[in-house]
This record gives C-alpha cells, sequence and structure tokens, in this order.
C-alpha cells in the first residue's frame, strides 16, 4: 500500500500509465460510472455516495487490480489492514473480489483531494468511511491491471 499526496503519485506509477491516468482526470466525466481507459489493463469506476461507519464495512482484497483512490470532493476514511490478521468471508472471482468478516482491525488513513491510496493485490481495505452520513462524496478508483505496475 502506498499512501501520498497527489503531487507524488507519478513517482510510483509507470509514465505511460500515468499519462492515462493524469489525462482522464484532466477531463473527468461528471457521470458516475464505470469507464473503459485501456481496456482490461485500466478503468475507472467514478462513484457519487455517502460515507458509512465503520462497523456497517467490511475489509475487501482484490486479486487481479491494483486501486488507486483519489477523492474528487469531500473526505472519508480508508482502512487498512493486512488480510492475514482476517478471517475470508466470501470470494467472487468474477468480481475481482474477497471479502472478510467484520473486524476492528487495522489503521484509519484519510483520504482527502489531496491524497491517494495506491491498493495492492492481497492488501486488505475498507473504503468510504466517514463520521457525517449526509455528506456526500465523489470519488475515482482506478482499477490497474497489476501485472502493469511491475
Amino acid at each position: 500500500m502506498i499512501y501520498d499526496h497527489i503531487n507524488n503519485l507519478a513517482r510510483y506509477i509507470k509514465p505511460e500509465i500515468f499519462k492515462k491516468i493524469s489525462s482522464f482526470l484532466q477531463k473527468l466525466p461528471s457521470e458516475d460510472g464505470k469507464y473503459n481507459i485501456d481496456g482490461d489493463n485500466l478503468f475507472a469506476i467514478i462513484s457519487t455516495y455517502n460515507p458509512r461507519k465503520f462497523e456497517d464495512c467490511r475489509y475487501e482484497t482484490h486479486f487481479k487490480y491494483v486501486d488507486l483512490q483519489l477523492m474528487v470532493s469531500g473526505f472519508e476514511s480508508i482502512w487498512y489492514c493486512r488480510p492475514n490478521k482476517l478471517m475470508r468471508e466470501s470470494v467472487d472471482i468474477e468480481k475481482d473480489i474477497t471479502f472478510y468478516q467484520k473486524s476492528d482491525q487495522g489503521v484509519e488513513l484519510p483520504i482527502t483531494t489531496e491524497m491517494f491510496m495506491l491498493i495492492f493485490t492481497d492488501e486488505g481495505h475498507l473504503p468510504s468511511v466517514g463520521s457525517n452520513p449526509d455528506q456526500k462524496l465523489r470519488k475515482v478508483v482506478f482499477k490497474i491491471m497489476a501485472q502493469m505496475l511491475h
């Protein structure tokens, strides 16, 4: 997992991927949805939502895609935990997600419009947590094929 200021993103991903992500962000669509950037190698999911309480969420991991999570507006907390401290609940290979039983393990990291979180495969994360359930949040999650980063 990498947690850093948005100005440092280029340090962590290949220039060709960074260029595609930057180009997408410069023309960020106003509609929520899934946006194809480079076939199955890179796509974006834009969502507008209300934050959830920590106790209403479950940790998740992925095995095919790395998540790059960026806030467009608002702020949330993403909790991070190594999956060896979590109990697997369900696996959906087609949707590239494993869920874990509720757990109070982990470290809370605030995600604002100035920060990003790059979450590698098999790293437990619990996104979309906030203290104000009436606040509207907007986030883009880039899904990057793990092999593209190596």
